[in-house]
């Protein structure tokens, strides 16, 4: 779980399943993976859509700190972070499990200091041990720079000739349930052909359609966590504001309400 692809994360899920799930665990998997009771999850998972995962690996890889709660939820089973789900998390503010997190992140910091001990007991060892001259050490000083070098000349290369070569994916194109990168002028998918390609937009790039029920979290702190729009009088819900439309219809998007869940979800 250091640093996952999107198809390792798709087996560890399996994986988790295949050791056996607790009831809580299995209902934030089938949330997730948008399976009802009915259906057999297992394979709903096996054939899920890869690249789907890649903002729970954005996350882990903390290149994207900010992520939904629903992959909040399939991280926390993942790496086994208690309490789970998140609204039992956030109603979970004791001191108790404060000082806990604190504890896990001290012997975190005495382990680096550890090892940044041992790096330094390591330098001496060299100089007091081996002797190393001034004059060897001048030269190794020298052959570190100029490698340094040549390895950042090769970058810069390679970084060019990638901005020139490979076309820049500068637009987005809505593709069933999320947003897609995609070259503006190549990058239609004829799947997706009556989905305009638009320029892209960072407040939308990560808007998600989802799935509810009557056991979703709706709300934090007493906040919306879920937008929707009505679409032919039925409304779809998504895991946020976006940009504040609705990708298609370009409507705008709303804060779920109580009168929304109760009438088109708790009692449909």
């Amino acid at each position: 779980m250091e640093n996952p692809s999107p198809a390792q994360l798709r087996e560890f899920c399996l994986l988790k399943f295949d050791n056996g799930l607790s009831k809580a665990d299995e209902s934030i998997f089938r949330l997730y993976f948008k399976v009802s009771e009915s259906e057999n999850l297992r394979d709903s998972i096996y054939n899920y859509h890869i690249p789907k995962f890649k903002t729970v690996q954005s996350f882990l890889a903390e290149d994207d700190k900010k992520t939904n709660i629903l992959n909040l939820n399939l991280i926390a089973v993942l790496v086994d972070f208690h309490p789970r789900p998140y609204n039992k998390f956030a109603r979970d503010s004791s001191e108790e499990a404060i000082n806990e997190i604190n504890g896990v992140a001290e012997m975190q910091l005495e382990e680096r200091k550890e090892i940044g001990d041992k790096k330094i007991s390591e330098v001496h060892f060299i100089e007091k041990y081996l002797k190393v001259s001034a004059v060897e050490t001048k030269s190794w000083k020298r052959k570190v720079i100029f490698w340094t070098l040549m390895v950042i000349v090769l970058f810069s290369i390679g970084f060019t000739l990638k901005h020139i070569l490979v076309p820049k994916k500068e637009c987005m194109q809505w593709q069933e349930d999320h947003y897609e990168l995609v070259d503006c002028q190549k990058g239609i998918n004829r799947l997706y052909a009556d989905t305009p390609v638009e320029p892209i937009d960072e407040k939308a790039i990560d808007l998600r359609k989802i799935e509810v029920c009557d056991t979703f979290p709706f709300f934090s702190g007493g906040k919306a966590v879920v937008w929707y729009c009505k679409v032919n009088d039925e409304p779809e819900y998504f895991d946020g504001p976006g940009a504040g439309f609705h990708p298609i219809t370009k409507k705008q998007l709303n804060p779920i309400t109580n009168y929304i869940i109760n009438k088109y979800v708790r009692h449909k």
